[in-house]
């Protein structure tokens, strides 16, 4: 990448890490923030009412900021109450924000895309009903 010019589109709270390698490595970067993450403040009192009844099996995580805004929004509501529901994210970022907010995490896909974590989950439910859990 030495002497190219890097044009990259990103959210405004995105890691300096990726444009921070390619400028190492020589590129010319153009780093623009095209849109920004926000909370939902939509009425989520159905899908905080099942967190509260403990009757959540999975909760999936796409990216960092899903995990804080999660526990946010949780924050009324005993971690107990969900410590048991399968923790799904996407990447090691995720995961890192994760773990170090508390959260276990059980499933992590090979590549991180959303259509993977899919399948990682489903694979992870499957495993678990054929008597192993992975």
């Amino acid at each position: 990448v030495k002497n190219k010019n890097i044009l990259m589109f990103r959210a405004d709270i995105a890691s300096g890490e990726l444009p921070a390698a390619l400028k190492k490595a020589g590129a010319k970067v153009d780093d623009v923030a095209v849109y920004r993450t926000v909370t939902d403040d939509s009425d989520n009192s159905a899908a905080l009412k099942l967190l509260s009844n403990g009757k959540v099996d999975c909760i999936t995580f796409t990216s960092a900021s899903t995990v804080i805004n999660f526990l946010k929004k949780t924050a009324n509501i005993s971690p107990a109450l969900y410590r048991n529901s399968v923790i799904a994210c996407i990447g090691p970022v995720t995961v890192k924000t994760a773990v170090a907010l508390g959260l276990h995490v059980d499933v992590v896909p090979e590549k991180f895309t959303a259509h993977e974590l899919v399948l990682a989950v489903a694979d992870y439910f499957e495993n678990e009903k054929a008597g192993g859990r992975t």
